[in-house]
């Protein structure tokens, strides 16, 4: 098997002059020189901060893009830009406070105006920072239906985005759709900005894909044209039914990450208190199992690397804000945390940064420099979920947050786990810079990247030779050159330019220079990209005769005598399984499976397909669902026609329990 490393080496020719700089990325296969402008980072993570748009106003402080960290981040998403419906194409969703608003020193009619203007003026302050354009929320994300829709919307909507990349002098765009196939009627009673989701469907689990992928399209031919990359990335919800709507396994090779917004986990529209964000499960949480098991940070994220996404490429999130309740009794199943998973009733208690609906919503300031200081409140800590709340007993209040405890406790898992960083909503809850520095000195100082061999470059007729040095962030290659030249002082004439091949212990790497050569003269500038074509050194090639196939057994629901589940059986080969057979053991009793014939044997099963679905083609999946009696077991050994295959058994609706190669 064939894979491809895309390495860009942008060689600048300024007057008589060669500058390179450097960028790896792997599995890209439309890549683009780097911006030459962008400094290395100091963090071996992402640190993704949102900053919304209405934090200039009197409810956030005022807060202004100069008093955004921009020292302990290193992506900056601009929260958000708004769908115009009557064009399908981007658009402002404040204008004023994005354009004109006077902020940070700007005067009126200045460039540095507004929110935009000021963040572009600190971009070039911090240039190890991106500066990324967040399109949608949960507000505003009733445009993505019909600008996703057909080729031709995606295509405006796709040119939209990189003119106003372009104007505002972003790196690159973040997609905030809530949520593809979850149709909601505008909220008018919480935000009269509300438009809801009203004609989402379920076409939009493809629809959003295909978006992602026209987008990725565009904003490569733009890199090319403007000699930078620009990233995209999507924020998508953690909970298995926002994961079901939409193709992670298809989308996430068009995102360089993935913001996965582990919080909203339990909230104010619940009847039992709970943790707002949890680290990991309270085996004594009062939910059904299905959420029990899967609603928290770590198993979300387990969820997500069941679709094959590289750990790197899933970013973990923090919320800088609460959740609340009141009318909490304290009937909670733990003596020792009180008002936790306790009886309440929804939207009973109301927050500083609440709408219309009671939601406990307070910025984390507000949970430190208030609530934590009023002597009716004490704080706890559960230290199974690792997280944090205060309750008042006399008050009947709850309230459900991040502290510097529990997002320590994150950033190892971030650094244990091989995770690609921590996206915080939003920056303005922590004007003290009490959390986000929990995050910066835990990625600064986390553990070391992982160095691989030097390669050198050469400037062919007078064999100009430089050695920098490969190193691994944890999600893309990257090469550091110092204060280092390639060449000084190269005199005016042809050159060709050449780049040595390299290998490690596995693979060998063979470079494709574009163009070979270029004419050096005063004044001129000349890019060269050089991508590297990654070959094993050994016969790696599968063999094209063995079925290649996934399981995943699911229990969906279950009770005394009895279970649901499902049986996901995916092509993930190139050939199509034609008149397969299914057969597994399993130590239970199926009873059936519905629209499928099945056969058992002596603790063992065989599941031949309905007369519709004998052939899988590749790449494609085929569920089934059916039913058992008794308790639910883990099956094993999963073959199709007598070929071993890999098989995901999960049962307790969604906990992982085994997986057999």
């Amino acid at each position: 098997m064939k894979r491809f490393f895309s390495w860009l080496s942008t060689l600048l020719v300024l007057v008589a002059m060669l500058i390179p700089n450097t960028s790896f990325a792997e599995n890209r296969s439309n890549s683009s020189t780097s911006d030459s402008k962008t400094a290395a980072s100091p963090y071996n993570k992402r640190i993704v901060a949102y900053y919304p748009e209405w934090g200039i106003y009197a409810g956030h402080n005022n807060y202004t893009p100069a008093k955004i960290p921009w020292g302990k981040i290193t992506h900056l998403n601009y929260a958000f830009a708004d769908i115009n419906m009557a064009t399908g194409t981007i658009d402002y969703f404040d204008k004023y406070a994005a354009t004109e608003a006077l902020m940070d020193g700007a005067t009126w009619g200045s460039p540095d105006a507004g929110t935009l203007g000021s963040i572009r003026k600190h971009k070039k302050q911090y240039p190890h920072v991106k500066t990324m354009i967040s399109i949608g929320g949960w507000s505003r994300s009733a445009g993505f239906h019909d600008v996703a829709k057909t080729p031709e919307a995606r295509a405006k909507f796709s040119k939209s985005v990189v003119d106003f990349i372009r104007q505002w002098q972003f790196d690159g765009a973040d997609i905030d759709w809530e949520y593809p196939g979850f149709k909601r009627d505008p909220d008018k009673v919480d935000n009269p900005n509300d438009l809801g989701t009203p004609k989402a469907d379920d076409t939009e689990k493809q629809t959003f894909t295909l978006l992602l992928k026209d987008l990725r399209k565009a904003l490569t031919k733009a890199g090319q044209e403007d000699g930078k990359y620009y990233e995209l990335t999507a924020a998508v919800g953690c909970g298995l039914d926002k994961i079901a709507k939409t193709e992670p396994d298809k989308y996430a090779q068009y995102l360089d990450f993935i913001n996965v917004m582990t919080y909203d986990i339990h909230g104010a529209w619940e009847n039992k208190t709970g943790h707002h964000s949890p680290l990991f499960p309270n085996p004594k949480e009062p939910y059904e199992e299905l959420v029990k098991v899967n609603y928290n940070t770590a198993q979300a994220l387990k969820n997500f690397e069941k679709y094959g996404i590289p750990k790197d490429k899933l970013i973990v999130g923090s919320p800088f804000y609460s959740r609340g309740w009141g009318q909490v009794k304290n009937d909670g199943p733990i003596p020792e945390l009180p008002g936790l998973f306790a009886s309440t009733v929804p939207e009973s208690v109301k927050g500083i940064w609440d709408g219309g609906r009671n939601a406990g919503n307070n910025p984390y300031y507000h949970v430190k420099d208030v609530l934590e200081k009023d002597s009716s409140f004490k704080k706890y800590y559960d230290p199974v979920s690792k997280a944090p709340y205060i309750y008042s007993e006399s008050k009947q209040q709850m309230f459900t947050y991040e502290d510097p405890t529990s997002l320590q406790e994150k950033v190892n898992f971030v650094n244990q786990n091989g995770y690609g960083g921590i996206i915080v909503w939003e920056v303005t809850g922590d004007p003290k810079e009490e959390l986000i520095s929990v995050i910066a000195n835990g990625f600064k100082s986390g553990t070391t990247p992982t160095e691989y061999g030097a390669i050198s470059l050469e400037v062919a007729n007078q064999s100009y030779t430089f050695t920098p040095e490969i190193t691994f962030n944890g999600a893309a290659y990257s090469v550091a050159f110092g204060q280092k030249k390639l060449v000084d002082q190269v005199p005016t004439g042809t050159y060709a330019i050449t780049a040595k091949p390299f290998e490690d212990t596995t693979y060998k790497y063979s470079p494709i220079v574009k163009p070979a050569t270029v004419q050096v003269a005063k004044g001129q500038t000349h890019t060269i990209t050089i991508e590297y074509k990654q070959e094993p050194k050994g016969p790696i090639e599968p063999d094209p005769n063995k079925i290649q196939a996934k399981v995943d057994f699911q229990v969906t629901s279950q009770w005394d005598t009895g279970y649901n589940f499902t049986l996901v059986i995916t092509n993930t080969g190139k050939t199509p399984i034609s008149n397969w057979t299914l057969q597994f053991d399993y130590s239970g009793q199926l009873t059936s499976v519905w629209d499928a014939t099945l056969t058992p044997g002596q603790n063992s099963y065989q599941v031949k397909p309905p007369s519709w679905a004998t052939e899988i083609a590749p790449g494609k999946s085929l569920t089934l669902s059916g039913a058992g009696s008794g308790k639910a077991s883990v099956p094993t050994n999963y073959k199709i026609n007598g070929s071993p295959i890999t098989g995901i058994s999960t049962v307790a609706f969604g906990e992982l329990i085994k997986e057999r190669q």
